[in-house]
């Protein structure tokens, strides 16, 4: 190998150890993004299941359910309206 292939080739083990470190952490950063997204998905659903047990099993208001679950007042009135749309659940 003369020296301009060996620059070149040295160049290349460079290039590769960079493209792998990136498609590493590409992955962990993938990895990341979903576990946080399944972490907002279930607290998404658990504070859906805590909102309609309120406004089913309690007379409080928009507000104070909404300060109870930690979301907006309008998202509790949203709830309100799809239990209103839901069938009663068989005891």
């Amino acid at each position: 190998m003369n020296t301009q292939e060996k620059i070149e080739y040295d160049d290349y083990m460079k290039n590769l150890v960079v493209t792998k470190g990136m498609i590493e952490t590409a992955k962990l950063e993938c990895e990341l993004i979903g576990e946080v997204k399944g972490e907002v998905r279930g607290t998404t659903e658990a504070n859906h299941k805590f909102t309609i047990s309120l406004i089913t099993n309690t007379d409080f208001n928009n507000e104070k359910i909404a300060m109870l679950v930690g979301v907006d007042a309008t998202w509790v009135a949203e709830i309100k309206k799809e239990c209103k749309l839901l069938p009663p659940e068989n005891s």
